[in-house]
């Protein structure tokens, strides 16, 4: 990159011929300009004058049969420098099996805006790539380097090119590359950091509904493990993915008295309790504790005392109390004095005493 963030020349027009005809084309991704030999690949793209200057895309016509006409063709190359950038983005895209994933398209394209971001930063191209390397440079920071690339502003000076590379760039550009590599170095240390544990969604709940707020209503559990790059993007989208939004009645959850209806989640594991027995309430929250006390031999059996978090919620609330923590650890408020002894094979197995 041999300009500076201060500096921005302006475009050039393109030399002509005795006729008036374009004698180079203009590299689409650094702008300099490349004379037309024979062999030189080249991509010729129709612009249509608009209101606003011009597009890719013909203006609409009340005529449906009116072939609108473009006002300029620009035809665009690359110089041997970006030419030879692509090339080695493409056996990067290729050697990584990326083109297979996402069509050779696509995969080549956005590996060489990611190289293209790269350069700008004045950071080596990468030989070597981890697989969170590659889809790190494959996210926001290749979008990035797609932006800066000449072609994608070309349409403001057709027929003209840069008197040097990447003589484009502002410090407007200089400034969002270096916050997309910044993003991009903190979705490398996520993806390799362990589990977040996201506590439910923050709600306010029904009128005259008990709040249980910070745990599972069933288990208590105050946090449920997700991936680390999940929680850095979307927190909130992390947590709606997770909880499930629950409202019952705390009799439902064990208390013994009517107290008005809870409000609050419930984990992943509780979660799937309910939906095996198709319903809330207690045989969901016994077949929750005992299989996560591998205990499933026990889930058909009469129990009683056992009652969700969201219960004791509901218990503090009719006191005037301050509800109780969440809990570390699933049911976590619950004892296991007085259970019977495990039957090693049906505890093992799985299998409902008859």
């Amino acid at each position: 990159m041999t300009t500076t963030e201060t500096e921005t020349p302006q475009p050039i027009p393109l030399p002509v011929d005795k006729d008036g005809n374009e004698t180079s084309a203009i590299c689409q991704t650094c702008g300099v300009a490349v004379p037309i030999t024979r062999g030189l690949p080249l991509e010729r793209v129709e612009f249509f004058r608009t209101g606003r200057g011009y597009s890719q895309e013909p203006p609409r016509s009340a005529n449906p049969a009116r072939v609108a006409r473009a006002s300029y063709t620009q035809t665009y190359t690359r110089c041997v420098v970006c030419a030879g950038r692509r090339a080695h983005a493409e056996h990067l895209a290729d050697t990584y099996r990326v083109s297979r994933q996402l069509g050779p398209v696509v995969a080549h394209a956005r590996m060489e805006a990611a190289l293209v971001a790269l350069l700008a930063l004045r950071l080596p191209a990468p030989t070597d790539l981890t697989k969170s390397e590659l889809r790190a440079l494959f996210g926001p920071f290749a979008r990035a380097g797609l932006n800066i690339m000449w072609r994608t502003r070309a349409d403001r000076a057709l027929g003209h090119s840069l008197p040097e590379p990447w003589a484009h760039l502002t410090p407007e550009d200089h400034q969002n590359l270096r916050n997309a590599y910044g993003a991009m170095l903190a979705d490398r240390t996520a993806a390799g950091a362990p589990p977040v544990l996201v506590p439910p969604p923050a709600r306010t709940g029904p009128r005259g509904a008990v709040v249980a707020a910070g745990g599972c209503l069933m288990c208590g559990v105050g946090g449920v493990p997700v991936p680390a790059l999940r929680v850095r993007h979307d927190p909130d989208g992390a947590a709606e993915d997770v909880w499930t939004e629950q409202g019952w009645k705390a009799t439902m959850l064990g208390a013994r008295r009517p107290l008005g209806s809870v409000y609050g989640h419930t984990c992943p594991a509780c979660t799937s309790a309910i939906a095996e027995v198709n319903a809330p309430g207690k045989e969901a929250i016994d077949r929750a504790w005992f299989t996560h006390l591998n205990r499933r031999d026990l889930i058909d059996r009469e129990t009683t005392g056992i009652h969700g978090w969201g219960a004791m919620v509901a218990v503090a609330a009719s006191r005037g109390e301050a509800p109780p923590a969440p809990n570390p650890e699933p049911w976590a408020h619950l004892s296991t004095d007085g259970l019977p002894d495990p039957n090693p094979v049906q505890a093992m197995q799985g299998v409902r005493p008859r």
